[in-house]
């Protein structure tokens, strides 16, 4: 009797370390390298505005978008994983929901964070490079420092070793997201804080109609795209583009671009936004932000008006929407499709989904050289894609207008575009940071290479004269030389260094 209650006793030792094993792998832990208190994880903004990071599975290096407002963390079919029998329902920024297969990774590095046990939403996302999404589930375990001008995300365990700096502003929790109360053109209402959202504000329909914007709004007929929608002709929305007040904390940060789409259900506050500040620091115990605005800089002041709260990622979406030619493009393997234009000019037939043959004098195809010339046109043919996308840049970023061709029913279609000058009076210059990731005419003072006030080394750009409304020199002085600098568009002046 007591052998078989010996037999018994083991077996259920044997039961219970293999239940117990398997149970550790799927415990969520998280381990900083060297037990140190504070880990800096890198990170970039990519061209559409989003923040990248790299993060490295089954020691596979791995390219995550990170987003505070993505409730589930999301992680593409091909990365190994355990499927755990059950589903996850997310939904996207266009309230688009799916229910994904959820998955357990068991172990990611990002930096020199180990982060185990942790599920997923197993989904491929659209975005190309981009294998899968840190969301707001797993960054409410760490105490978050966004660090826009040393481009690093801050992660503790230990609030005590991370510098809270700047205004603060308290939040709640709307699911795992973090939502505050701001005002914009004085209508009050609730934002979530979104770095998966690449504007500045976009609003929800009702907060749109009961805000007061300070210019004449700007209409967009474009693809409407989102992590789970397909960018296609039947997914077009209109965006309402409008600028105006936004308050915040103790704070009225002025030209502040409102957005607003039909299929928007909530309020958000994104990239564009939490750029206008040296850092962001998020504590998911507390429910405290903090938003820390960089110093001025006496290089920068062009005009009595000091619109320190600026970022030239905020003047991209000012000079490619709100004083624009009318048309955006999307590049697509060696060519240009349009892909939202604005409304107001009678240029039908032009669609969403058209193709860009030609700019000014120049046409992209051999073929389509040959049949117009021949009608007694005297068109120059531009067949390098590397030239093209540069003409393209110098059109948009440097000129006051230019006429775009198009291949309607195996005809030429021309049309004439002169810039808009909506807003005025206009942003004269502004901070930014990051700006070697762009060259596109968009001005900024790169602050993690200004140590003090010697400028032995930095980059500056001046906004053209489009955005100030009139031409702007400057001189300086750089190693004992006097330098010039001008927003003429002949004369431009993109880094100095």
């Amino acid at each position: 009797m007591k052998r078989l209650i010996h037999k018994i006793q083991i077996a259920l030792t044997n039961l219970f370390l293999i239940f117990g094993v398997i149970g550790c792998t799927n415990r969520k832990s998280i381990v900083f390298a060297n037990t140190e208190a504070k880990v800096n994880v890198p990170f970039y903004y990519s061209r559409n505005g989003h923040m990248i990071s790299q993060v490295i599975i089954q020691h596979d290096t791995l390219l995550f978008m990170v987003d505070t407002g993505m409730g589930k963390s999301i992680i593409s079919s091909h990365v190994k994983s355990e499927d755990t029998g059950q589903r996850a329902e997310v939904s996207d920024i266009l309230g688009f929901r799916k229910k994904l297969k959820k998955v357990i990774l068991k172990k990611i590095n990002w930096g020199d964070v180990q982060i185990s046990g942790f599920s997923f939403g197993e989904y491929n996302i659209p975005e190309k490079k981009i294998t899968g999404i840190i969301g707001a589930d797993i960054l409410r375990h760490f105490y978050v420092k966004i660090d826009n001008a040393g481009q690093n995300i801050e992660l503790t365990l230990k609030p005590a070793v991370l510098e809270m700096e700047g205004m603060k502003v308290p939040f709640i929790f709307n699911k795992n997201a973090i939502q505050i109360s701001a005002s914009v053109a004085e209508y009050k209402t609730d934002f979530l804080i979104d770095t998966g959202c690449n504007l500045d504000l976009l609003l929800d329909s009702a907060s749109y109609n009961s805000m007061q914007p300070n210019n004449t709004e700007s209409m967009w007929p474009q693809t409407a795209n989102s992590l789970f929608s397909k960018a296609n002709i039947k997914n077009q929305d209109t965006a309402y583009f409008s600028i105006s007040d936004f308050s915040l904390g103790n704070k009225v940060f002025s030209y502040a671009s409102t957005t607003y789409m039909r299929k928007i259900t909530r309020n958000l506050i994104g990239t564009i936004f939490l750029r206008r500040f040296q850092s962001v620091a998020i504590d998911y115990e507390n429910k405290n932000l903090y938003f820390k605005l960089p110093p001025d800089v006496s290089i920068m002041k062009f005009s009595d008006h000091n619109i320190k709260a600026v970022p030239f990622s905020f003047l991209e979406v000012l000079y490619m929407r709100i004083n624009s030619l009318g048309l955006e493009f999307k590049d697509n393997p060696r060519s240009f499709v349009l892909d939202a234009m604005e409304v107001g000019d009678q240029i039908d037939p032009l669609q969403i989904g058209d193709t860009l043959v030609g700019i000014n004098e120049f046409l992209f195809e051999q073929n389509l050289l040959n049949k117009l010339n021949g009608n007694g046109n005297n068109f120059i043919l531009m067949d390098s894609f590397g030239d093209q996308q540069k003409l393209v840049s110098d059109i948009f970023h440097k000129r006051a207008k230019a006429e775009f061709h198009f291949l309607k029913n195996g005809q030429l279609f021309s049309v004439d575009k002169i810039r808009k000058y909506k807003l005025t009076p206009s942003p004269v210059a502004g901070y930014g940071f990051s700006d070697k990731y762009k060259n596109n005419g968009f001005y900024a003072v790169s602050f993690d290479s200004l140590k003090s006030q010697k400028m032995s080394s930095f980059s500056i750009c001046i906004p053209w004269s489009t955005l100030s409304g009139q031409e702007i020199e400057l001189s300086y002085y750089k190693d004992g030389n006097k330098q010039k600098l001008s927003n003429k568009p002949d004369n431009r002046v993109d880094n100095i260094n």
